[in-house]
């Protein structure tokens, strides 16, 4: 069933609900009022009647009598009994008191009122006690108008209660209608944008409503993929280039030294090359098989519990290893008391990687000069940052560095590929942590990485 059809069914199954609940509380409101007003005015009758049959003043019954002929109109099979009390409940078979039942009779003795209703016929006896000790009053007519008028009523009920449904139905059918097409309006759009055009936008309308939300929210997600898919293709085309430029020496390198004999200095000059452009190609390829299985920032990591400190004492000295030179230096003098501060559950290996290839960035750009790396925690942050006075960044590329194969306008004169950056900030950010760039040209870098434990227990 589709939504509009869901729509229509429960705005007239509410309102329909509602209108039959209303109009049978209308008509039972209604019976109950005439049913009191027909049982008083036999009341009043009855009244009458016993005044005009038992005052002993025989002057005045013609006085009870005009009065009743001039302002009280003729019931339906109206007709009054005078009976005396002491036969009351002696029904002989046939008799107009044998057809009542014994609790009205009852209780026209016990309270001097009583009433009673048999299909259209209603009832009422009075028994005046100290005026009329020796007879009761029983009238009895039908209530033609009430009953006329509540069959009226259920006529008016019933079509009104139709025609109400019909036009709700209308109603439910523009209202749907004036909801549901801007929804479909959007469904069409969409189904137009295909990876080719990525460029199609919704249209978001001139209101202020949730579907011009939804559409707005839509439309910022088209601009995060087509800048996605533009990145993927620039990456590609980056990818492909850094790998054809190995090669291609390589290649180049070994059809040239193929071509005739070499002197033995001329074959080792080669394999020099040979091997330098082929250790490149194995950097590469390892960056990108690392890069490739972080791929998925729903990939889930093995973590434990690692002290920062001993990390970063562990970078130090892997950097050491490969650069025996480096003047890379650990300050750990706002080291907090509480030991457990400074420990986060991290994956140990991907958590190294992305802090060497920061601090490797460091050594690299600033030419081997003093990199000091600090660790700071508190309570709720830890904080790692590395400084350099190397050759920083130009303002205009900073937004750029985490983009894979992106590389500084000054960095030309440096040999790189473009990875390192890229693949810490993804590690970072699947610790849930932050990076941030405070560089200035020409005078030093200081990248910064937070963890806010808050995040980190979530």
């Amino acid at each position: 069933m589709t939504i509009r059809n869901k729509i229509i069914i429960l705005y007239i199954s509410l309102t329909a609900a509602t209108l039959l609940l209303l109009s049978i509380f209308i008509f039972l409101f209604t019976s109950h009022f005439a049913t009191r007003n027909f049982y008083t005015r036999l009341k009043a009758r009855a009244s009458i009647a016993a005044h005009k049959h038992m005052e002993e003043d025989l002057s005045a019954k013609p006085v009870y009598e005009e009065v009743r002929k001039k302002h009280l109109v003729p019931l339906t099979g109206e007709r009054e009994y005078l009976i005396k009390t002491d036969t009351i409940y002696s029904k002989s078979k046939g008799s107009f008191l044998s057809a009542l039942p014994s609790t009205f009779l009852d209780e026209i003795i016990k309270t001097g009122y009583a009433e009673y209703k048999d299909g259209d016929d209603f009832f009422v006896g009075v028994y005046y006690k100290d005026q009329y000790p020796d007879h009761i009053v029983i009238l009895t007519a039908i209530d033609q108008e009430g009953n006329e008028l509540l069959s009226s009523l259920r006529n008016l009920l019933i079509v009104g209660f139709i025609a109400c449904c019909v036009i709700i139905l209308v109603a439910a059918i523009l209202f749907s209608n004036q909801i549901l097409n801007p929804i479909a309006r959007i469904v069409k759009e969409v189904d137009q944008i295909r990876a080719s055009n990525l460029h199609l936008r919704l249209d978001p309308g001139n209101g202020k409503d949730e579907l011009s939300h939804l559409a707005n929210i839509f439309n910022n997600m088209l601009d995060r993929l087509e800048a996605s898919f533009e990145m993927q293709s620039h990456f590609v085309s980056n990818a492909s280039h850094e790998l054809r430029t190995p090669l291609t020496t390589i290649l180049g390198e070994s059809e040239i030294i193929l071509k005739r004999p070499r002197s033995t200095d001329e074959y080792i000059q080669s394999l020099n090359t040979i091997a330098l452009e082929a250790s490149k190609l194995d950097q590469l390829i390892t960056s990108l098989l690392k890069m490739s299985q972080l791929g998925f920032d729903g990939k889930k990591l093995i973590t434990e519990k690692v002290q920062m400190d001993e990390l970063l004492l562990a970078v130090k000295a892997d950097l050491t290893r490969r650069i025996p030179d480096n003047q890379v230096s650990l300050e750990f003098s706002e080291m907090p008391e509480n030991i457990e501060w400074i420990s986060l559950s991290v994956n140990r290996m991907w958590m190294k990687l992305a802090i060497i290839n920061i601090i490797h960035n460091a050594i690299k750009y600033s030419e081997n000069q003093k990199v000091i790396v600090k660790l700071f925690a508190n309570e709720k942050l830890l904080e790692i940052s590395v400084t350099d006075s190397g050759i920083g960044i130009p303002a205009e590329d900073i937004t750029h560095v985490f983009e894979p194969f992106y590389r500084g306008s000054n960095t030309t004169n440096f040999v790189g590929h473009g990875i390192g950056l890229p693949l810490s900030l993804k590690i970072i950010r699947l610790h849930h942590g932050k990076i941030s760039i405070n560089s200035e040209k020409d005078k030093g870098t200081t990248i910064s990485i937070y963890f806010n434990r808050e995040e980190l227990s979530e």
